[in-house]
């Protein structure tokens, strides 16, 4: 299709000189009207089906893309998504897709237009081969001109970028930290300083891989305009040729102006579309490099289990140098099914982190995790996973309720809101809560919801009762958290409420990374 649109375009052309050169010819006239009216419509046909067909055919590959990095981003080792600091760190998903999304259109058009200069270079060689060979000069070398230059575009372009997300970060740094800075005059000032700063590198950097692609877009037509003052004072005299052809040879250059701009504007679009598939590309390298074993048979979910147990389980967190920053274990515990249990200590204790070792989400440096007696490996640790409900201190809320079971419908949701004391502050409609614009210990019995609701048979609740008021504190540890135990749950509590302490069945203590005393609350139970 753009092959017949950039022909119905030279072709046009061709009609309209020839129109002006036989014009007061009635018959031929009334000729090449209606050869012109049918090109037009040819023209229009072909542009609108090329459009379409090319922006389908880029949405259609964003979208296998996203999907095929999101999914990746799942199976990603969490240490890397952690690390990776957010959404900003993962900007090629959103940013760079855009961009490439942008330029399905752009690259049509580019692909018209050099169709177009095709033809109308080969109609130029008909009326003046001379001044054909001159344009095609002109533009191999604008293009060798551009290919040379496009090294330091593309790395202006990737500095932009990088220091792009530098500035994001520096936003979500004041989104975030709002409520640090009214109470700091000099950390608002420092990060105000600093954002600026940034921000100015940003900018000096954008700018620069615009003053190139501008300096390229005037270069060209500079240079086409010359060649132009060229063909209407020099060619007459190097080759005579009679008013008429000088004047469709300059009518016929005009006319290439358009092609040529237009493929001048998608060559610098084609430069951020590079950039952003090589940021794609650089994206699944680091999730390809982190990607956990995978395998391709499903495992099926597992709903009941006798024993869990850590034998002496260790890992390390590393500085970007590789040392040491903290070790968490070695771990020797044992999880029987049906207990409560406490896991307490000061803050940077290491209790996340010893839940994250038990849940699989981070793998063990040393040691194994069994169940019942069998060492969980790569191809069976989807399904021990499927053990846990959790939320953790840095949950997150979807506003949807995914992958509960078919029994739970919107009803038995909007029971437990109520019961949860959040009626009249949201509901649940066609799975989705509609609203989860509410106060952090609020969204934490939202999520508290969806985990009791998931009916797994370990619960991991890492801070729950923080951010609620005592009426719910003590419902939580007093009704909720019996009622879950009575269903046959295993419950995990991550907690700082001594008032509360002897609702468990086992207290762990944590201290610098090592469970320093495992007490049991209830004497006679056996050990």
């Amino acid at each position: 299709m753009s092959l017949l649109t950039g022909a119905c375009n030279a072709l046009m052309l061709g009609l309209l000189n020839m129109a002006a050169a036989h014009a007061g010819d009635s018959d031929r006239d009334s000729s090449l009207f209606a050869v012109y009216v049918v090109a037009l419509a040819l023209h229009a046909y072909a542009q609108r089906h090329s459009m379409l067909d090319a922006m389908g055919a880029v949405e259609h590959t964003i979208e296998r893309v996203r999907l095929r990095l999101t999914d990746k981003v799942r199976r990603a080792s969490l240490h890397l998504v952690e690390q990776a600091g957010g959404l900003p760190g993962f900007s090629a998903l959103t940013q760079d897709t855009q961009v490439i999304s942008q330029a399905g259109s752009q690259v049509v058009t580019t692909l018209q237009a050099l169709v177009t200069l095709t033809f109308s270079v080969l109609y130029l060689a008909w009326l003046s081969p001379l001044a054909c060979l001159a344009v095609v000069v002109v533009v191999v070398g604008y293009i060798i001109v551009s290919k040379v230059r496009d090294p330091a575009i593309a790395s202006a372009m990737k500095q932009a970028h990088e220091q792009e997300v530098t500035v994001q970060r520096a936003i979500l740094d004041v989104v975030q930290g709002v409520k640090e800075l009214q109470l700091s005059r000099r950390e608002r000032t420092g990060l105000r300083t600093y954002l600026t700063d940034v921000a100015a590198q940003s900018h000096a950097h954008k700018l620069q891989a615009n003053l190139d692609t501008v300096f390229d877009h005037l270069f060209g037509g500079l240079v086409f305009m010359l060649l132009l003052l060229a063909v209407v004072f020099l060619l007459p005299i190097v080759v005579p040729s009679s008013n008429e052809t000088t004047h469709q040879v300059v009518a016929t250059m005009l006319y290439i102006l358009g092609p040529i701009g237009a493929i001048t504007q998608g060559l610098a679009g084609m430069a951020a579309v590079e950039a952003g598939i090589s940021h794609l590309y650089a994206l699944e390298a680091r999730l390809d490099a982190a990607l956990e074993p995978h395998h391709r048979r499903p495992t099926e979910p597992l709903h009941s289990f006798d024993e869990i147990r850590l034998d002496a389980v260790r890992m390390r967190y590393l500085d970007a140098k590789g040392a040491p920053l903290f070790t968490s274990g070695p771990h020797d515990l044992r999880l029987r099914a049906g207990e409560t249990v406490f896991i307490v200590g000061g803050n940077g204790a290491g209790k996340s982190t010893l839940l994250k070792l038990l849940t699989g989400l981070y793998p063990a440096e040393e040691g194994c995790v069994l169940l019942d007696g069998k060492p969980v490996e790569p191809r069976t640790l989807e399904a021990y996973r499927s053990l846990y409900s959790t939320v953790f201190t840095d949950f997150h809320l979807f506003d949807r309720l995914y992958g509960l079971p078919e029994t739970v419908d919107d009803a038995v949701v909007n029971a437990w809101i109520e019961r949860m004391g959040l009626a009249g502050k949201t509901r649940c409609e066609g799975g989705r809560f509609t609203n989860t614009d509410l106060s952090t210990g609020q969204r934490k019995r939202l999520a508290f919801i969806a985990a009791v609701l998931e009916d797994r048979p370990i619960c991991l609740f890492d801070e729950l009762a923080a951010d609620q008021d005592p009426v719910f504190r003590r419902r939580f540890y007093e009704e909720l958290l019996p009622e879950l135990q009575a269903q046959g749950r295993t419950l995990l509590i991550v907690s700082h409420d001594d008032a509360y302490f002897d609702c468990a069945d086992r207290l762990l203590r944590l201290d610098a990374g090592h469970i320093v005393a495992d007490e049991r609350r209830h004497p006679g139970e056996p050990a």
